[in-house]
């Protein structure tokens, strides 16, 4: 029996009609915000003050940093800027323990670094086993790094290229020592908990948008062994060392990152001339391919936030401090 033929007409197109449009899901629309909150009020307020939960002075409600935070420092770092700083290197070293032509490269790196002391600071990144981080991975892609061994200079092109190879000290020697805008000033410290705590100090004479990167390498690992292709090349200083060479010593790892893989973006309070901004960095848990804290070193770096060049970096060993230079 149909059951809508005693029903009257006007009815059941009531019906289907609320079935049809007051039943059909959960969502609605999305309404215009104003700038308003939920309930229609007032937009919420900006609140200009410290936001750093690191510091001192830190205020939840803050949406917008200052310039104002405060630390407990050691009191190794001026608070005057000097009128310029000095520019340094940082060579971020693509390798892996499968890669036999690597050894004579990461000597030329480590060379550099020695030889240019303070003045260039490598980053070993691994493409291989327990040593790749997501740092080695993003600069692989973002530098599409297609064949290793391979590295980059302060992130700028050298004869219309990012990725060199060969000894860097010949891109190295026209970089470091020049005079620069950009500066960085760093304190660290290695806590009861075994938390690594970096407070940079960022300095500027020259108005620019800047990003700060924190990098925690070590030296002297072992317990990888490495692939050597010099080992019958009796011109090679790794000759008749062994494939692989057991007991090769990996120097500059690259353990983890205490910003974003992009940088931390400077405020705008601190990107006018003559500013300086303080920011401290905090790494909670010590990676777990660690082998001796006393090799631990903080790399630390500020880019130009639009093309990712390098301007200038800072690097110490976990515990100690760099004042502006």
């Amino acid at each position: 029996m149909n059951i809508f033929k005693k029903i009257p007409a006007f009815l059941i197109i009531l019906t289907l009609g609320f079935l049809v449009y007051g039943c059909a899901g959960t969502e609605e629309d999305p309404q215009p915000n104003s700038g308003q909150n939920g309930n229609g009020g007032t937009p919420t307020p900006t609140v200009t003050n410290c936001t750093d939960p690191l510091a001192t002075n830190y205020n939840q409600d803050a949406t917008d940093d200052d310039c104002s935070c405060t630390y407990n420092t050691n009191g190794s770092v001026s608070e005057t800027l000097p009128t310029s700083f000095t520019k340094k290197a940082v060579i971020e070293y693509v390798t892996a323990t499968w890669c036999g032509y690597c050894p004579e490269t990461s000597e030329h790196v480590q060379t550099t670094a020695t030889t240019r002391q303070d003045q260039a600071y490598p980053i070993t990144l691994f493409l291989s086993n327990n040593l790749e981080t997501n740092m080695s991975t993003y600069i692989s892609q973002t530098f599409a790094v297609n064949a290793i061994p391979k590295y980059i200079v302060n992130r700028k092109k050298i004869n219309n290229q990012f990725l060199q190879s060969g000894n860097p000290d010949r891109f190295v020697k026209n970089i470091v020592g020049n005079s620069t805008t950009v500066g960085l000033a760093l304190e660290t410290a290695l806590t009861s908990n075994n938390e690594i705590e970096v407070l940079v100090y960022t300095g500027v004479q020259a108005e620019g948008k800047y990003l700060i990167h924190v990098v925690l390498t070590e030296d002297g690992m072992t317990g990888y062994p490495q692939t050597n292709y010099y080992n019958n090349d009796s011109g090679s200083n790794y000759y008749q060392k062994g494939d692989p060479i057991v007991d090769y010593v990996h120097n500059s790892v690259q353990l983890a990152t205490l910003t974003d893989l992009a940088g931390f973006e400077v405020p705008g309070c601190g990107l006018t001339a003559g500013s300086t901004y303080k920011r401290m960095f905090k790494l909670e848990t010590m990676p777990g391919k660690m082998q001796n804290k006393d090799n631990l070193k903080i790399v630390a770096f500020v880019a130009d936030k639009d093309t990712g060049e390098i301007l200038n970096a800072q690097s110490v060993k976990v515990g100690q401090s760099h004042n502006w230079d």
